[in-house]
Formats: structure tokens, C-alpha cells, sequence
């Protein structure tokens, strides 16, 4: 079995335009794996039999002020035609397709090949 018939079937499922048919391929291949190759190299043990020798979960919340500089970076960012683009995204498209903008005339970012969804600005 070569490699790729693996490893291609995740890569396709990780991105954001990825089909169902992709997604349910990769889940397929993940299941596969687990069931019938990782059990020759792992041991697989649930959490709930080995809890009670972990430690108690604890949580720390730091608040860190922004600087001026880093403000005004974030607040320039929120402003941007991408943000907007995901903040409006949801709401129904202005064509009356029944679709959502951002599925439908404003999958693209403008004058851009690019999906918003893709975009590494956001």
C-alpha cells in the first residue's frame, strides 16, 4: 500500500473547501488506519481507565493589556474588508438564491482568485 493512499485523502479533507465527499473519504481512510495498522505500533488505552493517574485539570487566565502600537494594529484588522466579508458571511445573499454570502457572490475575496475562507488574513 503506498503511502499517498493515505496521506492524500487527509490532505484533501484539511481544507476549507473540501466536499463531502472528501471529508468522508478521509474519515473512512483515518478509521481504516486506526482499526487495522495503529493497533501493530500503539497502545490505545481510554482516558477513563487511566484517570484517576492523571493530574486535575487547572486553568490560569493571564489578562494582558495590549500596547498603543498593537491596538491600533487589531483595531485597523477589524476594520478590514476581510472581516467583513467573514462578519457578513452568514447573512443571506442579496442575489435571492437562498444561499449565504459567503457562499454564494461573495466566496471570493474582491478583485482577488482567492476564497475568503482561505485567506491567511484571518
Amino acid at each position: 500500500m503506498s503511502i499517498s493512499v493515505i496521506s492524500l485523502p487527509v490532505a484533501d479533507s484539511r481544507s476549507h473547501d473540501a466536499t463531502y465527499h472528501q471529508l468522508k473519504q478521509a474519515r473512512q481512510t483515518a478509521k481504516k488506519l486506526v482499526e487495522n495498522l495503529l493497533p501493530q505500533f500503539f497502545l490505545r488505552r481510554m482516558k477513563s481507565l487511566i484517570a484517576h493517574q492523571l493530574p486535575k485539570k487547572t486553568d490560569k487566565v493571564v489578562f494582558c493589556p495590549l500596547t498603543e502600537l498593537q491596538r491600533t494594529a487589531y483595531e485597523r484588522f477589524l476594520e478590514s474588508d476581510i472581516v467583513e466579508l467573514v462578519k457578513e458571511s452568514s447573512e443571506d445573499c442579496e442575489c435571492e438564491s437562498g444561499k449565504k454570502k459567503g457562499w454564494c457572490c461573495h466566496i471570493y475575496i474582491e478583485d482577488s482568485n482567492t476564497k475568503w475562507q482561505a485567506s491567511p488574513q484571518i
